[in-house]
C-alpha cells in the first residue's frame, strides 16, 4: 500500500477527531452552564414570596396573636390558590369588626356571637320603681326569683334584679331556671307564690 496514502488517512482520522473534541467541548460548556443556570435559579431564596401572616386565634377573651411565616417557593399552581384564598379571607375578616356579647357564660370561649336588634334589658330607675311598689307591702318575706331555662338575657336580667332587691333589704331566694309548658314574655309578678318570673325578652 502507497506509505502517502495512508500517511493522508491519518491526517483524515486526526483532524476529524480534534473536530469532534472540539464540537465536545463546546457542547459540554454550554449545557454545563445552562445547568448551573437552572441549579442556581432553583437554589436561590425567593424573598417576594415570603408573606408574614397574622391569624388571630377565633377567642375574643384571648388577646393571643400567633405569627406564621410562609413559604410559597415550594408550592404548586393549586396550593398557591389555596394559600392566597386563605389569605385574602383572613385579610377581609380584620377588616370588619364584630360586637361579641356573651350572657351568664359559666365558662369556656365565646367566639363571634353576635348580638343583632334589640339591646338586652337594663334595671332602669322606672322599673325600680315599679318593684319598690309591688314589694311594698312584701318586706319581711321571701321573694323567689325565677328565669326561664336557656334564656341569657333573662338570667341576666333577673340577676340584675335580684342584686337590687337584696339592696334594698328584701329576702331574695333564686335566681332559679325553669322550663314553662306554654311561652313566657316579659316580667311577671306571682302575688300568691310572691315570685318574679322573668321570660323571654318582649320585641
Amino acid at each position: 500500500m502507497n506509505p502517502n496514502f495512508l500517511q493522508t488517512i491519518c491526517q483524515y482520522v486526526v483532524a476529524i477527531g480534534i473536530i469532534l473534541t472540539a464540537i465536545g467541548g463546546l457542547g459540554s460548556y454550554y449545557y454545563g452552564k445552562k445547568a448551573d443556570e437552572l441549579k442556581n435559579a432553583t437554589l436561590t431564596p425567593i424573598t417576594q414570596n415570603k408573606i408574614n401572616v397574622v391569624s388571630p386565634l377565633n377567642s375574643p377573651t384571648i388577646g393571643k396573636v400567633e405569627n406564621q411565616t410562609i413559604n410559597y417557593n415550594n408550592l404548586n399552581s393549586k396550593q398557591l390558590k389555596s394559600e392566597l384564598k386563605k389569605e385574602n379571607s383572613e385579610n377581609e375578616k380584620d377588616n370588619h369588626k364584630v360586637n361579641v356579647t356573651s350572657y351568664n357564660q359559666q365558662g369556656g370561649i365565646t367566639a363571634n356571637q353576635v348580638n343583632i336588634g334589640s339591646q338586652p334589658r337594663i334595671l332602669n330607675l322606672e322599673v325600680q320603681n315599679q318593684l319598690l311598689q309591688i314589694l311594698e307591702s312584701k318586706k319581711g318575706q321571701k321573694i323567689t326569683i325565677v328565669s326561664i331555662m336557656g334564656d341569657g338575657e333573662a338570667f341576666s336580667f333577673a340577676t340584675q334584679i335580684k342584686n337590687y332587691l337584696i339592696e334594698q333589704g328584701h329576702i331574695i331566694s333564686g335566681v332559679d331556671q325553669s322550663v314553662y309548658t306554654e311561652p313566657v314574655m316579659g316580667q311577671i309578678f306571682n302575688p300568691e307564690r310572691l315570685e318574679i318570673i322573668i321570660g323571654t325578652k318582649n320585641n
